[in-house]
């Protein structure tokens, strides 16, 4: 509760939370800025040109160069945002 929390608690959040976003990011590349290595919740994956692609299990993310990352976009399709399926109305019943 952010009205019961005391100082030093919140500055503790505060350094966690800092901390997390150094680790967020792996690797980029000064040839291509919009080629980034995060570390997501759900493991390592590229990011590139605002879409997101999976590293395979058996890579180890420190070590992908620009091309690796290059033939990893190219060989898989960009992860598509998963939207809900619109529910529909029902109707009255007389």
């Amino acid at each position: 509760d952010p009205l019961e929390i005391e100082l030093n608690r919140a500055i503790e959040l505060i350094e966690e939370h800092r901390q997390k976003e150094k680790e967020k990011y792996i690797k980029s590349f000064e040839n291509d800025p919009e080629m980034e290595v995060l570390n997501g919740r759900w493991g390592a994956y590229i990011k590139y040109k605002s879409k997101n692609y999976k590293i395979p299990k058996d890579t180890v993310a420190q070590d992908l160069t620009y091309d690796d990352c290059l033939k990893i976009v190219e060989s898989q399709p960009a992860s598509k945002s998963r939207k809900g399926k619109a529910t529909t109305k029902r109707k009255t019943k007389k």
